[in-house]
C-alpha cells in the first residue's frame, strides 16, 4: 500500500499521457486496501484482544479518505486542463465557420447536404427579412467524446475509490461538473437561440382583446410568399441533437462515478444520478420553456405540434433515463398550461363581448322600465 502514500500521478499534464504501469498497479493497492476494511468490518470477534486489529481499521478508512482527496484535488488539476483544451479546440472550429462564411460574402457554399432548416429556402419579401441574415453557429456535430476517450482509462480507480468512500464519490462528482456545466451550457444556449431566431414571428395586428396569435394554417404549409419552418420541425430538430447527448453523458457519468452492479439494469436509477444530470444540463430545461413560449406566441397551436413531438422522442427512446423523461414531460404540462390559458382568455374575452353587445342593445330598453344594467369592465375597450 506504499503507493498510496505517495503523490498521485496517474494524470496527464501537458497533453503527456504516460503508459507506464502506474494505473494497475495503484488499482491493485486500492483493491487491497477495500477487502482489508472489509475483512476488518466482517470479523466476529469483538473482545479485548481485538481492539487493536479494531483500531487497524480506523487507520486504513483515514489511509483510504488522504489517497480519495489526493486523486481529487489532481483530478480537479487535469480536469482544468481538459476542459481548457476542448473550449479552445470548440472556438478554433467556430472561427473556421466564420472564415468560410466571410470568404463566401456572409454565406456558405452551396452544396447537397445543405441543411433543410436554412434561411436560404425562404422566399419571396420574407427573404429580406433582418432575420435571414442570422448564420447558424451551432455545432451539430457536437460531441463529449474526446473527453470521454481521455477519462475512460480511469474508470476502474474511480469505482474502487467510490466503493471506498462515497464521500469522496460526491467530490469527484463536484468536480467533474464544475467544468462541464459550462461547456453543456453553453452549447444549449448556442442551440436554442439559433432555433429561437427561425421561430416566424407572430404578425402585428390592431387588437388588444387577445395577446395570442392565431394562424389557422398553422406554419407548416408554404403561403404565397414565404415558405416557414414551424416551431414543432425546429424542437424536432433540437431533441433529436440534445437527447442523445444526455443519454451519452449519463452513462458515462454512471460508468464512472457510480459503483456498479451486476444488476443494475434491474435496478431504479440512483437519485444521485438523476441530480447530476440536473446539475449538469440545468440550462436546458429554461430554454425548452423559452423556445416553447416563442413558438405559442407565433401560433398558440404549435404547442399541441410541439407536445406530440416530444410524446415521439420519448417514444423512440431505446433507453429511456429518468432526466429527459422528467424534462420533456415537464416541457409537455408547460405547454398543456399555456393551452389552458389561451382557451381561459378566449372564453373571458367572447364573455366580455356579448355582455358589451347586450348591454348596447337593450339599454334603451332597460332605461324606459327604469332599470340600471351596470357597464362591463373592459379595460382594454376604453369604456
Amino acid at each position: 500500500m506504499g503507493l498510496l502514500l505517495k503523490p498521485v500521478m496517474i494524470f496527464p499534464h501537458d497533453n503527456n499521457i504516460p503508459e507506464g504501469p502506474s494505473l494497475p498497479k495503484l488499482l491493485d493497492a486500492i483493491q487491497h486496501l477495500e477487502r482489508a476494511i472489509k475483512s476488518v468490518d466482517s470479523y466476529p470477534a469483538k473482545n479485548v484482544q481485538m481492539m487493536a486489529f479494531l483500531a487497524r481499521r480506523d487507520e486504513l478508512s483515514a489511509l483510504g479518505g488522504s489517497f480519495a482527496g489526493k486523486v481529487a484535488t489532481a483530478f480537479d488539476t487535469y480536469m482544468h486542463t481538459l476542459a481548457k483544451a476542448t473550449h479552445s479546440a470548440g472556438t478554433a472550429d467556430q472561427f473556421g465557420q466564420s472564415r468560410r462564411r466571410s470568404l463566401s460574402g456572409g454565406h456558405e457554399a452551396a452544396s447537397p447536404r445543405k441543411n433543410m432548416f436554412s434561411r436560404d429556402h425562404r422566399e419571396g419579401s420574407d427573404a429580406k427579412d433582418d432575420r435571414s441574415t442570422n448564420h447558424d453557429d451551432v455545432d451539430w456535430r457536437f460531441r463529449n467524446d474526446k473527453m470521454y476517450s481521455n477519462l475512460i482509462k480511469y474508470q476502474d480507480i474511480f469505482q474502487s475509490i467510490v466503493s471506498l468512500s462515497p464521500k469522496s464519490a460526491v467530490i469527484l462528482r463536484d468536480v467533474y461538473a464544475k467544468y462541464v456545466v459550462p461547456v453543456y451550457s453553453a452549447h444549449i444556449q448556442a442551440v436554442f437561440r439559433t432555433l429561437k431566431d427561425k421561430v416566424p414571428k407572430p404578425k402585428p395586428h390592431g387588437l388588444k382583446a387577445s395577446q395570442w396569435n392565431i394562424n389557422l394554417s398553422f406554419s407548416h404549409a408554404p403561403s404565397e410568399s414565404t415558405i416557414s419552418v414551424s416551431a414543432s420541425t425546429l424542437l424536432q430538430q433540437a431533441l433529436e441533437h440534445i437527447v442523445p447527448l444526455c443519454i451519452a453523458e449519463q452513462q458515462f457519468i454512471h460508468a464512472m462515478f457510480f459503483a456498479s452492479t451486476k444488476k443494475a439494469t434491474t435496478k431504479p436509477e440512483p437519485l444521485e444520478l438523476t441530480l447530476l444530470m440536473e446539475k449538469l444540463f440545468e440550462k436546458l430545461p429554461k430554454r425548452l420553456v423559452e423556445f416553447g413560449d416563442a413558438g405559442v406566441s407565433a401560433n398558440v397551436f404549435e404547442a399541441v405540434s410541439m407536445i406530440v413531438s416530444c410524446q415521439q422522442q420519448l417514444k423512440a427512446l431505446d433507453t429511456p433515463t429518468e432526466y429527459v423523461v422528467n424534462t420533456l414531460l415537464n416541457f409537455q404540462l408547460h405547454l398543456k398550461r399555456s393551452l389552458s390559458k389561451y382557451m381561459e382568455d378566449q372564453v373571458r374575452w367572447t364573455l366580455d363581448h356579448i355582455s358589451l353587445f347586450m348591454y348596447c342593445f337593450h339599454a334603451d330598453e332597460c332605461r324606459s322600465y327604469g332599470l340600471r344594467v351596470p357597464i362591463p369592465t373592459l379595460g382594454w375597450w376604453g369604456c
